[in-house]
């Protein structure tokens, strides 16, 4: 019986080595599993974190996408509607360009038209530059003509001067005898004789003619002096300047020779120093008016007055010798120059006299066969405008008819007599 059991008890021995042997193992076995496991759990969790976190910036990424996608597809649509704008002005760049490739075309025509008129013209133009230079060479030979024709005059002049001192010395001697003698003129008709066409007034046989002359215009007031000499039929003398600010020189220039009246120079700016500092600028002052007024109406003063008087005591400030120099130049120019017996008092002061005062002076000073009245026409001479209705019929009722200083018949009022 023993010897049976040793053996068995022996392989049991061995059985339970190798099941202890085997158990250790399989506990290691899940000790290890177990471990790797929870490492495997624990790697999982990190893992779905980082996933979870790259989800969400995935979305943030997406959401950033979707609102940026939104972005352009507004950037898209404006574009699109600029598009549509842009085609819009391209047709319409297209249709005006058409257009204005049209007027362009119509331009170029007018403009070939207008280079066959412009020849036309400059034919005609030289034709007349032709005209012209042959009026200039007769107006030439009749400026001197004229010029001539002055200097006939003044002999004439110089020898009725003469003929009429020899008539008063003869008057003197026949009323020493005791003869009744004519009064001076009474039978000289050449001398007294009115005509229609000099005066306006017939006055019968009185011989009495008033020359109304107006200095310095023209003005505000030069129509309204005409409209008063039109109404009465009455002619005048006009001496103006030219004046800064006037615009219609030409329509006042132009009626006063339309209607009868004389235009006479009074030098172009009527300022002391241009006028008396130099013979130069004398003659300058009178050739600038000269010339602006034949431009304007075709008449050219053969008449002048001095600023101040051919006796003026202003002129001495610039030039004492001037006078008589300028004289000369007037004759050379074939020009006479007028003063006054008669003085309005209008230029008493800036502001003009009373209208009452303007009547006063000329009616009284009426005294003469032949006067020339001295008044102004200027912006601040209303008063002068107001007296002149009375002071022409004033003249009427003393028996002067009225003339113009140019109808020959004219006394040559002198106060400075020209040297021979």
């Amino acid at each position: 019986m023993e010897d049976i059991s040793r053996p068995k008890k022996g392989k049991t021995k061995k059985k339970l080595k190798l099941f202890r042997a085997l158990t250790v193992i399989l506990a290691i076995l899940l000790v290890a599993v177990s471990a790797y496991t929870v490492y495997s759990a624990v790697s999982a969790c990190s893992e779905i974190e980082d996933l979870k976190s790259q989800l969400n910036d995935m979305r943030n990424d997406l959401t950033t996408m979707t609102n940026e996608n939104v972005s352009l597809e507004n950037q898209v649509s404006q574009l699109t509607s600029k598009n549509d704008d842009l085609s819009r002005k391209y047709d319409q760049l297209n249709s005006d360009t058409a257009t204005f490739q049209a007027t362009i075309t119509d331009l170029q025509t007018q403009v070939s038209q207008l280079n066959t008129e412009k020849d036309s013209l400059q034919t005609e133009l030289d034709s007349v530059s032709k005209q012209l230079s042959t009026v200039k060479n007769t107006n030439s030979s009749l400026t001197d003509k004229n010029k001539s024709l002055s200097n006939q005059i003044s002999t004439l002049n110089s020898t009725v001067t003469t003929l009429k001192n020899e008539n008063k010395a003869l008057r003197d001697t026949i009323e020493g005898l005791g003869q009744t003698v004519p009064e001076e003129g009474g039978t000289d008709e050449s001398d007294d004789k009115l005509t229609e066409e000099n005066t306006s007034t017939s006055t019968e046989s009185s011989g009495k003619i008033a020359y109304l002359t107006f200095d310095d215009g023209v003005s505000k007031y030069t129509n309204d002096i005409l409209d008063i000499l039109a109404k009465y039929n009455v002619k005048a003398t006009f001496f103006p300047n030219w004046r800064s600010g006037i615009t219609d020189y030409q329509a006042k220039y132009k009626r006063m020779v339309d209607e009868g009246h004389a235009i006479g120079n009074h030098t172009y700016s009527h300022e002391y120093k241009d006028v008396y500092s130099s013979l130069d600028g004398f003659i300058s002052e009178v050739t600038k008016l000269n010339d602006k007024i034949e431009d304007l109406t075709g008449y050219r003063p053969t008449i002048f007055r001095f600023p101040g008087g051919s006796n003026n005591t202003v002129h001495k400030s610039y030039n004492t010798n001037i006078i008589q120099p300028a004289i000369s130049a007037l004759a050379d120019m074939g020009m006479e120059y007028y003063d006054w017996n008669v003085d309005s008092g209008d230029a008493a002061s800036s502001k003009g006299a009373s209208k009452d005062t303007i009547v006063k002076n000329v009616l009284s000073g009426a005294t003469y066969k032949k006067i020339v009245i001295l008044m102004h026409d200027t912006n601040t001479k209303g008063t002068t405008v107001q007296a002149l209705p009375e002071i022409i019929e004033g003249l009427i009722e003393k028996g002067y008819s009225f003339g113009v200083l140019t109808d020959g018949s004219a006394p040559v009022v002198q106060y400075v007599k020209p040297k021979n």
